[in-house]
Protein backbone atom coordinates (compact mmCIF):
# COMPACT_ATOMS: atom_id res chain seq x y z
CA UNK A 1 0.00 0.00 0.00
CA UNK A 2 1.22 3.10 -0.66
CA UNK A 3 0.97 6.35 1.72
CA UNK A 4 1.69 9.67 -0.14
CA UNK A 5 1.98 12.71 2.26
CA UNK A 6 1.96 15.26 -0.04
CA UNK A 7 3.40 18.81 0.44
CA UNK A 8 2.12 19.49 3.80
CA UNK A 9 2.50 16.99 6.86
CA UNK A 10 2.09 19.05 10.29
CA UNK A 11 -0.19 18.69 13.22
CA UNK A 12 -2.89 19.54 11.03
CA UNK A 13 -2.87 16.69 8.37
CA UNK A 14 -1.74 14.29 11.47
CA UNK A 15 -4.90 12.80 11.95
CA UNK A 16 -5.92 11.40 8.11
CA UNK A 17 -1.67 10.38 7.87
CA UNK A 18 -2.04 8.17 10.98
CA UNK A 19 -5.54 6.97 9.73
CA UNK A 20 -3.50 6.07 6.46
CA UNK A 21 -0.37 4.64 8.29
CA UNK A 22 -3.09 2.33 10.55
CA UNK A 23 -4.87 1.43 7.91
CA UNK A 24 -1.38 -0.02 5.94
CA UNK A 25 -0.29 -1.59 8.75
CA UNK A 26 -3.44 -3.56 9.30
CA UNK A 27 -4.01 -4.69 5.72
CA UNK A 28 -0.95 -5.32 3.98
CA UNK A 29 2.37 -6.22 4.99
CA UNK A 30 3.98 -3.77 2.81
CA UNK A 31 3.79 0.00 3.14
CA UNK A 32 5.61 2.66 1.02
CA UNK A 33 5.46 6.39 2.26
CA UNK A 34 6.14 8.78 -0.35
CA UNK A 35 7.15 11.77 0.83
CA UNK A 36 8.82 13.05 -2.09
CA UNK A 37 7.02 16.16 -2.68
CA UNK A 38 7.01 17.31 1.02
CA UNK A 39 7.90 20.87 1.36
CA UNK A 40 6.72 21.52 4.97
CA UNK A 41 6.34 19.58 7.87
CA UNK A 42 6.38 19.76 12.04
CA UNK A 43 7.78 16.97 14.38
CA UNK A 44 3.98 15.26 14.41
CA UNK A 45 5.35 13.60 11.15
CA UNK A 46 8.57 12.58 12.56
CA UNK A 47 6.37 11.15 15.64
CA UNK A 48 4.18 9.44 13.60
CA UNK A 49 6.65 7.75 11.57
CA UNK A 50 8.88 6.67 14.14
CA UNK A 51 5.73 5.32 15.88
CA UNK A 52 4.87 3.39 12.57
CA UNK A 53 8.22 1.83 12.65
CA UNK A 54 7.96 -0.11 15.94
CA UNK A 55 4.47 -1.12 15.00
CA UNK A 56 6.19 -2.93 11.67
CA UNK A 57 8.19 -4.18 13.49
CA UNK A 58 6.42 -5.72 15.98
CA UNK A 59 3.84 -6.84 13.51
CA UNK A 60 7.32 -7.94 11.40
CA UNK A 61 5.65 -5.72 8.33
CA UNK A 62 7.16 -3.55 6.01
CA UNK A 63 7.75 0.33 5.98
CA UNK A 64 9.42 2.13 4.12
CA UNK A 65 10.00 5.73 2.35
CA UNK A 66 10.22 5.32 -1.57
CA UNK A 67 12.29 7.51 -2.07
CA UNK A 68 15.56 9.08 0.59
CA UNK A 69 14.82 11.57 2.61
CA UNK A 70 14.15 14.53 0.79
CA UNK A 71 15.31 18.57 1.46
CA UNK A 72 12.51 19.30 3.70
CA UNK A 73 12.68 15.86 5.69
CA UNK A 74 16.26 16.02 5.93
CA UNK A 75 16.13 19.40 7.99
CA UNK A 76 13.21 18.36 9.71
CA UNK A 77 14.91 15.52 10.86
CA UNK A 78 18.35 17.83 11.80
CA UNK A 79 16.19 20.10 13.71
CA UNK A 80 14.53 17.40 16.00
CA UNK A 81 18.00 15.95 16.64
CA UNK A 82 17.04 13.00 14.92
CA UNK A 83 20.73 12.88 12.63
CA UNK A 84 23.31 13.50 15.63
CA UNK A 85 23.50 9.71 15.92
CA UNK A 86 21.76 7.87 13.83
CA UNK A 87 21.86 4.16 13.65
CA UNK A 88 21.83 2.39 11.13
CA UNK A 89 18.46 1.54 11.06
CA UNK A 90 17.51 5.16 10.98
CA UNK A 91 19.68 5.78 8.02
CA UNK A 92 17.81 2.85 6.23
CA UNK A 93 14.87 3.74 6.75
CA UNK A 94 15.04 7.62 6.64
CA UNK A 95 17.97 7.69 3.46
CA UNK A 96 17.76 4.12 2.40
CA UNK A 97 21.06 3.50 3.36
CA UNK A 98 22.77 6.42 2.18
CA UNK A 99 24.41 8.69 4.39
CA UNK A 100 22.21 12.03 4.92
CA UNK A 101 23.67 15.06 3.56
Amino acid sequence: MLVSLGEVATLREAPAIHAALLEGLETHSEVEIDASALQHADLSLIQLLEAARVQAAQTQKSLRLTTPANEALSALLRRCGSLTAPSSADTAFWFQGEAPQ
